[in-house]
């Protein structure tokens, strides 16, 4: 790759399996594509361990990651 000509958030896209795992996740309510990033809004009563509601992250593995900190609030 040529350093010169690389612009960021480059080759970012909409992820199949990303939004495969969203569907399935229970405190996830949406994903979706937008501006270069991957974004996950949780349902009331969850949490990622940033404490946030919403993750925006332009990197999958990296949205993975955040997904797979969310919590439950209460614990139950």
């Amino acid at each position: 790759m040529n350093i010169a000509t690389w612009k960021q958030g480059q080759g970012a896209r909409y992820s199949k399996t990303l939004a495969k795992i969203a569907k399935e996740h229970k405190g996830i309510q949406q994903y979706y594509f937008e501006d270069g990033s991957h974004w996950v809004i949780l349902h009331n009563g969850y949490n990622c361990d940033m404490g946030c509601g919403t993750i925006g992250e332009p990197n999958v593995k990296y949205a993975l990651e955040k997904i797979s900190s969310i919590y439950k609030e209460g614990g139950k």
